[in-house]
């Protein structure tokens, strides 16, 4: 993150965000465990068979976990940099270099808009 003091909505920020990685994280974990272990509970299979299902559906599951864990962690950590870094700043917000600044496009009001006196192009078909 940065260096200084965090203001009370950035450690509030962090707080939520590692409450979502650690949920989201346990309840990938769950799903992935349920659809692999899930038989063992509907069908009765031998006990081996059981015991490998549960094994080898904790494995995955724990893994996938720590995973999404760490995955949303980090992107949050790289969301968080400084403009200057030359990453993405939060999603949807992609910067890309050398495109014209924002302010010099107009916005869709004014592109759109009918001369004075002339009737919209939606009404046009309603005469």
């Amino acid at each position: 993150m940065g260096s200084g003091t965090r203001g009370q909505a950035e450690r509030d920020a962090v707080t939520v965000e590692i409450g979502y990685a650690l949920l989201s994280g346990c309840f990938l974990g769950f799903v992935v465990f349920a659809a692999v272990a899930g038989p063992v509970l509907v069908w009765d299979l031998p006990a081996g068979v059981g015991k490998a299902l549960v094994v080898t559906g904790t494995v995955p599951a724990s893994v996938l976990g720590v995973v999404r864990v760490v995955h949303l962690l980090w992107r949050f950590a790289g969301a968080a940099a400084g403009p200057g870094d030359g990453r993405a700043h939060g999603r949807g917000r992609t910067r890309v270099l050398g495109a014209p600044p924002a302010a010099r496009v107009r916005p869709p009001a004014q592109q759109y808009r009918s001369p004075p006196g002339a009737t919209p192009r939606i009404w046009a078909n309603f005469r």
